[in-house]
């Protein structure tokens, strides 16, 4: 029995006076702890009816066990209180710990939405420089234009011919050079609708952070009610749901075979002295057997027999000798997609397209352009990223390393490029209005330097080589030859309509350029001849990449298409798509 208790019986048998009369005490009372004699006991029921009285003979044996009972009450009664307090201190720690990281949680949320915002900035600026790009081409074409139409009349009154353009004939009607002053001979117009972007921006953002529960216990939601599917607030400490930001997502590959959203193109390319129109692929050929891909953004991409991994791709070009290597690298395609961390590859040889995984975003930017030397080396120069850029990227194809270039001299976007021997060369572009300035880049050395400029400033232009020369066309209808070991350019005396945003490509000393609704073969070496071969359905052809060629085809990519054009039949045609 434990001293204390041992104390407590002690005390009580030794206080021996009746609490009514002081006589001896001869009882104890366990209601109040009243020592009574057997004469007194009875006053002191009736005195306290409402108490729960308990009298026992103050013996020893008798005492101790009662006292004993009640000690292991207490006993148990205070591990109970104990283990309570413990419980609730526990809950205590528990809550100031989920709180604490409640707000860790809050600043990570923060940062993330203020990352959200910055994105949503960056694309609004890269749309907003694409309108002013659109606008400002829309004015340049409408004024070449018109200027052209002016230009014919005033060539027939030169020659007396006037009476065959209305516009001329309509002016001789004038009797006096007053009235020539006054003839109106164009409109002009330019304006623009006040749109609130800033609210119309502020209106489409969602933002909802705050308490779920401030309290009380909320009731789950009925999930038949429609407006119970989709709460606007979330737990926020669950991993699954920390954050809920339409931020980009990682990129991941679904095995689920989908159709893709948008159709490709059903292109029939007619050839200009053939008489109907020809249709080497259909369009549910086309269609079938997609895989969808899932970008950063969260839009869906469509990827066309995505079956090599980056793994066994990286494996197979550093096992291979370099002669297998430099045929593998001659006969691919490499295109990358704006704002995906994927470089697309095609293998023209077996028409097979997968995927690289690269580190960086700013590869690839919208007007960037890009060519791959035959060790394996793709050269990516310069794009639009609010401003246009003067950034050169170098991804080795075989490694699969990514790196930082040195700088170009000047920053551009939409400009040519093309690999010739150690050297690459980039030509014209656009920065604050088309370009002259040229540069190329020596590939072991790493560095820029300028080389003549262009007679004719060119933006969207494209560039192939023949013999020595490089040949430049596009942006302007004039086409100049690029002399490489002379360092100088030479306008050829040849003129091409419409040739704005075009893709070229040589075959067989001839050049091959695809522009506005054309295709036309010049010879730029003999005669400068000029031919259409091939009526096209659309205008905008230019290509940031160079083209892949063997004995029978030719294959480039315009606007995430992949397309060949078959020499011996004269016919362009897509044959695949990157996205969709």
């Amino acid at each position: 029995m434990p001293k204390m208790l041992n104390t407590i019986i002690m005390s009580l048998m030794n206080t021996k006076s009746c609490e009514i009369c002081k006589g001896v005490g001869e009882l104890i009372c366990f209601c109040k702890q009243v020592i009574l004699c057997s004469s007194c006991v009875g006053k002191h029921i009736i005195s306290d009816i409402g108490s729960n009285h308990k009298p026992v003979a103050l013996s020893e044996s008798q005492l101790t066990s009662l006292v004993a009972e009640n000690w292991r009450e207490i006993c148990a009664t205070e591990a109970q209180i104990l283990a309570q307090a413990s419980q609730k201190q526990e809950i205590l720690s528990h809550i100031k710990s989920r709180l604490e990281r409640e707000i860790s949680n809050i600043d990570e949320f923060q940062n993330l939405s203020i990352q959200f915002i910055t994105e949503i900035v960056k694309v609004i600026e890269r749309d907003l420089l694409g309108a002013a790009e659109d606008m400002t081409l829309k004015v340049i074409n409408q004024c070449g234009a018109l200027k052209k139409q002016i230009n014919e009349a005033l060539e027939t009154v030169k020659k007396g011919d006037y009476q065959y353009n209305e516009l001329a004939n309509s002016m001789t009607n004038c009797l006096t050079i007053e009235e020539v002053d006054k003839f109106e001979i164009i409109k002009k117009k330019v304006d623009y609708t006040q749109v609130d972007i800033k609210n119309a921006i502020v209106n489409q953002f969602v933002f909802d952070i705050g308490l779920k529960n401030s309290g009380t216990n909320t009731p789950a939601p009925d999930p038949k009610h429609p407006k119970a599917a989709t709460p606007t607030s979330t737990d926020s400490h669950s991993p699954k749901k920390v954050p809920q930001l339409a931020l980009p997502k990682q990129n991941i590959i679904k095995t689920k075979i989908a159709s893709p959203k948008t159709a490709p193109p059903k292109i029939g390319f007619r050839d200009a002295k053939r008489t109907k129109t020809q249709t080497p692929m259909s369009l549910s050929d086309f269609e079938e057997n997609y895989v969808s891909l899932t970008s950063r953004d969260g839009s869906d991409y469509e990827i066309t027999r995505m079956s090599q991994t980056q793994r066994d791709f990286k494996t197979k070009m550093q096992r291979s000798s370099s002669v297998s290597r430099r045929k593998i690298i001659s006969s691919m395609l490499y295109c990358f997609i704006p704002n995906m961390k994927y470089l697309i590859t095609f293998n023209t040889s077996i028409d097979e397209l997968s995927k690289i995984k690269i580190k960086n975003r700013d590869v690839g930017l919208d007007g960037s352009a890009w060519t791959i030397t035959p060790d394996g080396l793709i050269i990516i120069t310069g794009g639009l990223q609010i401003s246009p850029k003067k950034s050169t990227w170098i991804f080795n194809v075989v490694s699969q390393d990514l790196t930082i270039g040195p700088a170009m001299k000047n920053p551009r976007f939409n400009h040519a490029i093309i690999n010739i021997g150690e050297f690459v060369y980039v030509f014209g572009g656009f920065n604050n209005g088309n370009l002259k300035d040229c540069e190329r880049l020596n590939v072991a050395q790493r560095t820029w330097q300028k080389i003549a400029s262009l007679n004719v400033a060119r933006e969207s232009c494209s560039a192939a080589f023949i013999k020595g020369n490089i040949y430049i066309a596009g942006g302007t209808d004039s086409i100049e030859a690029y002399n490489i070991a002379g360092n100088r350019f030479s306008l050829l005396k040849i003129k091409i309509p419409d040739c704005i945003r075009c893709f070229m490509f040589s075959v067989e000393n001839n050049l091959i350029i695809l522009h506005g609704k054309k295709a036309t073969k010049v010879d730029p070496i003999n005669s400068q001849t000029v031919e259409d071969v091939l009526d096209l359905p659309e205008e905008d052809w230019w290509s940031p990449a160079n083209h892949i060629s063997n004995e029978k085809s030719i294959f480039f990519i315009r606007k995430f298409f992949i397309y060949k054009y078959d020499i011996e039949e004269n016919l362009l045609f897509p044959i695949q798509s990157c996205t969709n």
